[in-house]
C-alpha cells in the first residue's frame, strides 16, 4: 500500500513539473516507477511525429516561439483530432461523442502527446526554455498546416485517437489489476491483524489462566492453613482439657486425702477417749475396793 501511495505521489510531483519545465520532466520521466503510473504512460502505441523537412521553420518555431502559432495549432489540431474521431466511431452518440473528444483536445493530454512522440527531444536540440509541451505541440502542428502537410496531420490525428482508446482499454484492464493488488493486500493486512488479534487473545487467555491458577493456588494454601489452625486449636483445645481433668484430679485427689486425715484424726481422737475412760473406770474401780 506504501509503495502505491509513494508512486501515485511520485506522479503527482511528475505532473507539476511537467507543466513547470517539460525539458526536465522528461529526464524524471524515466526514472519513475511506469508499473504504477496512469495508464497513458505504459500504452504500447507508437505515436511518429510527422517530420518537417524545412529545418528553418523547426528552428525558428522553438528559438522564436510566438503564442500566435500555438493559437492556430490548437484550431487546426481541434479540427484534425475531431474528424479522426468521427472516422473511428462514426455510431456515437452526441454525449459520448463529445466527452471524448474535449478529453483529446485538452493541453494535458498533448503534453502527454509530446512526450509519447518525442517532441520534446526534438526541442532540446533547439533550445533550452522551458516552453509547455502542449503548447508546442499545438505550435508544431500550426507548422505543419502551413508547409503543406495535411495528409500527414490527418495520419497524426488518426494516431492520437488510436493511442487515446489503447490507453484507455489498458487503464481500465490496469484498474482492475491495481484494484484486484489492493484487495489482495488489505487482505493480507487483514490476515496480519486476524493473527495479531489471535496471538493476543492467546496471551489474554493465558494471563486469565494464570490468574485463576494463582487464585487456586491461593484458595487451596488458604485451605491448608485453616486446616493446619483448626487442628492445631483442636489440640490445644484437648491439650488445654487433659489438664483441666490433670488440675481437677490432683485438686479432687487433694481433697480426699484430707479428708481421709480428718477421718483418720477423729478415729484416733474417739480411741483417745475410749482409753482414758477405760482407765478412769479401772482407777474408780479400784478405789472402791
Amino acid at each position: 500500500m506504501f509503495r502505491l501511495q509513494q508512486s501515485l505521489k511520485n506522479y503527482n510531483n511528475f505532473i507539476t513539473l511537467q507543466q513547470q519545465n517539460p525539458i526536465l520532466a522528461r529526464t524524471v520521466y524515466s526514472s519513475l516507477n511506469l508499473r504504477f503510473l496512469p495508464s497513458a504512460f505504459y500504452s504500447t502505441k507508437k505515436i511518429n511525429l510527422p517530420k518537417i523537412n524545412d529545418e528553418k521553420v523547426v528552428t525558428t518555431l522553438f528559438t522564436e516561439y510566438d503564442r500566435l502559432d500555438s493559437f492556430i495549432g490548437d484550431r487546426a489540431y481541434n479540427y484534425y483530432a475531431t474528424r479522426a474521431l468521427k472516422l473511428k466511431v462514426p455510431g456515437a452518440i452526441r454525449k459520448d461523442f463529445m466527452i471524448i473528444a474535449n478529453r483529446i483536445i485538452r493541453r494535458e493530454f498533448l503534453a502527454e502527446i509530446a512526450v509519447k512522440c518525442e517532441l520534446d527531444k526534438l526541442m532540446l536540440q533547439h533550445t533550452k526554455n522551458n516552453y509547455h509541451l502542449g503548447e508546442m505541440m499545438e505550435a508544431y502542428c500550426s507548422a505543419m498546416i502551413f508547409n503543406g502537410m495535411e495528409e500527414e496531420m490527418k495520419k497524426f490525428t488518426s494516431d492520437i485517437v488510436d493511442y487515446y482508446f489503447e490507453k484507455n482499454k489498458t487503464n481500465k484492464d490496469v484498474k482492475e489489476g491495481q484494484n484486484k493488488t489492493i484487495e489482495e493486500m488489505k487482505k493480507n493486512d487483514d490476515k496480519k491483524e486476524e493473527k495479531k488479534d489471535k496471538q493476543k487473545g492467546m496471551v489474554e487467555m493465558k494471563k486469565n489462566d494464570d490468574k485463576k491458577d494463582d487464585k487456586k493456588d491461593d484458595k487451596t494454601t488458604n485451605e491448608i492453613t485453616n486446616k493446619v489452625v483448626k487442628e492445631t486449636n483442636k489440640e490445644e483445645k484437648q491439650q488445654k482439657g487433659v489438664e483441666i481433668n490433670k488440675n481437677k484430679n490432683i485438686k479432687e485427689n487433694k481433697v480426699s486425702l484430707e479428708n481421709s486425715k480428718k477421718k483418720k484424726k477423729k478415729k484416733k481422737g474417739t480411741n483417745d477417749k475410749t482409753i482414758k475412760e477405760k482407765e478412769k473406770e479401772i482407777i474408780l474401780s479400784i478405789k472402791g475396793q
